[in-house]
């Protein structure tokens, strides 16, 4: 899988830049807890749509690079 680009939020807003390039697929890993989920986006009908899963690896990788327990179901 491609290195993902790590997008850093601006000082003085808070929000990040506007990404174009990020193609169809995304991950998204919380800050707090290394929960990470991968989204895909398409466009339907000028409509802006996507789709979310867990990505139990990375969040287990992320976890243990961490030190950080992983939760129980």
């Amino acid at each position: 899988m491609p290195r993902v680009p790590v997008i850093e939020e601006n000082p003085e807003t808070g929000w990040s830049d506007w990404q174009t390039d990020m193609g169809r697929n995304f991950k998204l890993i919380c800050c707090d807890c290394g929960l990470s989920h991968e989204f895909e986006f398409k466009t339907v009908d000028n409509k802006l749509i996507f789709r979310v899963r867990e990505d139990r690896r990375s969040t287990a990788a992320v976890r243990r690079k961490r030190g950080r327990k992983p939760k129980t179901r």
